[in-house]
């Protein structure tokens, strides 16, 4: 009801497709049917609402990842790198894949991804390791030209993840 009176209006939306979480029938996104999962759910709006050409498909990847898989509030309820890394590599792909099927509608559609802006400043030198370690887990490149013990203990991780 909210999409035609919109489009009556002569407003353009930005549809924002998943706000967080999977449906429960899903699981989490340890689970790696998401990406194809989604980019059909995607396609079928797109296809059914053409006229839509702003899509933020998945809010905040990161933090969906972060609040799911490693501070265990969402969907995973885990708190671990080893859950962590599969669960942003399924995040990612469902939205690139959704992409790629709201292409085929609109091939004009646009995307806006929206992410946080965050960092870890070290309270006490004893946490220096553990802030150097999350500003490197939201950054593809390190900031410090030495890694410390956490960074290297968390590429470890990701490596074996791959």
């Amino acid at each position: 009801m909210v999409l035609p009176e919109l489009r009556r209006a002569g407003l353009v939306p930005i549809m924002d497709l998943c706000h967080f979480g999977v449906p429960d029938w899903i699981g989490n996104f340890q689970n790696p049917d998401p990406p194809r999962l989604f980019a059909g759910y995607a396609g079928a709006f797109a296809r059914r609402c053409p006229w839509v050409w702003l899509y933020t498909p998945i809010n905040e990847m990161h933090i969906a990842a972060q609040f799911s898989a490693y501070y265990g509030w969402w969907n995973e309820a885990m708190k671990t790198h080893r859950a962590f890394v599969p669960a942003l590599k399924h995040i990612v792909r469902a939205n690139v894949e959704a992409m790629t099927s709201i292409l085929k509608a609109p091939p004009d559609a646009r995307f806006i991804e929206s992410e946080s802006s965050e960092y870890t400043h070290a309270s006490e030198p004893g946490v220096l390791d553990l802030a150097q370690m999350l500003n490197d887990r939201r950054s593809s490149r390190s900031t410090s030209t030495t890694p410390t013990a956490s960074a290297r203990a968390w590429t470890s991780t990701c490596s074996t993840m791959a």
